[in-house]
Parts: structure tokens; sequence; C-alpha cells
């Protein structure tokens, strides 16, 4: 019977390995089209190469700011809710994560990539590309050249629950020709837009354990709009 079970076992590994995914492209999916509401073995995947552009170091520096970011892709990573609630991992998506070190005046502000916020996630990942919706700023005849992300800041109140802001994210490649540091032209550049809105107090009240919480009702840091250079 023991050896059964592990025969039984191994056939259900091996079929779950087998499994062909059904890849959707993410120039198909939405911010209302979740994965976590797709069925098992569904696959959002960067079928055009969309998300390379963005890729690799960039940095924006006015004298008093400096906000350097890393854009990497990571390609079939498992659904984290489908994870945490059924516990598999059945579900994939490509998607684009920033991390990035924010300066004032040569002082460290932010260091996302060492940042371990159990409460509020301040990483930013995101895969919800977006074709060109005609950015001022940006090259009208890049396609397919928008990413939307979530985005937040540590707080910087001391035993804050949580920021009563919440922002939203656009980066926009530009493949227009700029001037780098040195004068030298060169193709692509990142544009920053970061929209803010108050965040839901609902949620936020969720979040917190204590009966009387304290919100962070400061600014964001972080510039709202600013163009990066590829560093």
């Amino acid at each position: 019977m023991y050896k059964l079970s592990v025969l039984l076992f191994f056939i259900s590994i091996n079929i779950s390995f087998s499994q062909t995914l059904n890849e959707i492209s993410l120039r198909e999916i939405n911010p209302n089209r979740l994965l976590s509401d797709e069925p098992d073995y569904t696959y959002f995947k960067d079928i055009s190469g969309d998300l390379n552009k963005f890729l690799g170091n960039w940095v924006f520096d006015d004298g008093t700011n400096r906000l350097e970011i890393n854009v990497v892709k990571n390609t079939q990573v498992p659904d984290d809710f489908n994870i945490e609630v059924f516990g598999n991992g059945h579900r994939y998506e490509d998607k684009l994560t920033v991390t990035y070190k924010f300066y004032q005046n040569s002082q460290l502000i932010y260091d996302i990539e060492s940042n371990t916020s159990a409460d509020y996630s301040t990483s930013i990942n995101s895969n919800i590309i977006q074709n060109n919706q005609n950015i001022i700023e940006a090259n009208s005849l890049d396609t397919w050249n928008i990413v939307q992300f979530p985005y937040y800041e540590p707080v910087s109140i001391a035993n804050a629950c949580g920021r009563s802001k919440i922002g939203q994210l656009s980066i926009v490649y530009d493949s227009t020709l700029v001037p780098d540091n040195n004068g030298n032209l060169q193709s692509g550049s990142l544009i920053w837009i970061l929209e803010t809105r108050d965040a839901d107090y609902t949620l936020l009240t969720e979040k917190c354990s204590v009966s009387n919480p304290i919100y962070d009702d400061t600014d964001f840091l972080l510039p709202s709009n600013i163009r990066l250079l590829r560093d």
C-alpha cells in the first residue's frame, strides 16, 4: 500500500509538471484582470518582449534630488495569492520589479533594496503595460511603452501604522534622443510620473493592531515628474 501511494504521488507530480501552460500576452491584461481569477496553468507572458526596453539602471540628478533605479524582469513568477491562500503556484506571470535609492543633498533617504517593512510593501512591481497614451514628453511613435505600478514609500513618522496616501506610478519609455550628463546623445530615457491620492482608512485600520493608530500624513518625498537617463 505504501509503494502504491508513493507511485501515485510521483505520477501526480509528473502530470503537474507536464501540464501545458495557457500563455496570455501582457497586452491583453489590465488592472481589473487578476491572475488569481484565471484558471489553473494560466501564464501572463511578455510574449512581445515589451518589458525589455525598461530594463537596466537609470538615474535622475538635479543637484538636490538624486534617484537611482534598477529595473529587472522576472519571468514565470508563481502567483503569490494562490500560494498563500491555496498552497499552489499553478498560475504564473512575467513582471517588472523596480528597486531604488533616493538621495537629498547627498544624504541617502531611501534604499528600497534593503527595506523589509512587513506592514507595507514598498517594493514596486507590475506587468500592467499600456500602449502610447500621448504622453506629451514622450515620442508619439513609441508603442506599448507605459507600465503602471502601485506605489508606496516607507513611513517617515515613528510608530506610524501606515501612510494616509497611496500612489500610482507610471513609467514611460521614450526612445527620443536626449543628451546624457556629458552632452552626448543617447537613445532612450524613462519618464517617471507619480500621482497620489488618499488611502482607504478602512483598509489601513485593518492592518493596524493598536486601538489608536498613528498615520503618516506627510507627502511622498520622491519627485512626481522627472526624466531618468540610462546609467
